[in-house]
């Protein structure tokens, strides 16, 4: 779709319905079981609807794939504050507060998506935002690569992977906690480390040199 133009109420409508049908009937019966009239159908639209907006159900699956990402890259662009000193034990990173306000504002999709009738194409896009967003930011905070102890590939990786992982579960068990909770738990590991946030610094101090 054209980004420059403004888009007809109907036309947003119509592709929301295709799309929201969609993840319901991947969560049903999977992707490969689904058939353009089975989401007419669960879109209360008919076939020639659909095929205004898209070639087939793979055409589908990737724009409603392309449109999520893009708006994840968005929630996770700098602000132009320098968050290098804005953050705290109790004060998450804000890009990540807003990162999970953007997973549980779309909660079903991702939910899905992730699942394990989702689309493991989807699943490593999301991990390559993730590690991309990472970089950037350490790039802006420490840009000397003599000053790292760890690699910066090795250490945006591991953060990004676990942070696909904390998404996965909070979702997998219905969001028990917030948003802003889930990056303050995230901040917290990113500063101190699993083993001093979990308190294991304190059972098992660090041998002497």
């Amino acid at each position: 779709m054209p980004k420059d133009k403004a888009v007809d109420p109907r036309v947003k409508r119509s592709r929301r319905y295709l799309q929201e049908a969609l993840v319901s009937l991947i969560e049903e019966k999977g992707f490969d079981s689904i058939t353009v009239l089975d989401l007419t159908k669960r879109a209360d639209l008919n076939r020639a609807t659909f095929y205004l907006h898209f070639r087939d159900k793979y055409d589908l699956l990737e724009q409603s794939m392309d449109e999520m990402l893009e708006q994840l890259i968005h929630t996770l662009a700098p602000t132009g504050n320098p968050e290098a000193t804005s953050f705290g034990y109790n004060k998450p990173f804000s890009s990540i507060v807003r990162l999970f306000e953007h997973i549980a504002e779309h909660a079903t999709f991702y939910k899905v998506m992730l699942g394990q009738k989702g689309n493991l194409g989807f699943t490593s896009r999301m991990l390559k935002v993730l590690r991309e967003a990472f970089y950037q930011r350490f790039s802006l905070i420490q840009s000397d690569e003599e000053q790292l102890l760890v690699p910066k590939e090795i250490v945006t990786r591991y953060q990004s992977a676990a942070l696909l992982g904390l998404i996965m579960y909070w979702l997998e068990n219905n969001m028990p906690y917030s948003p802003h909770y889930m990056a303050t738990q995230l901040t917290r590991l990113s500063l101190l480390g699993p083993h001093h946030a979990s308190g294991l610094s304190l059972l098992y101090p660090p041998d002497p040199e």
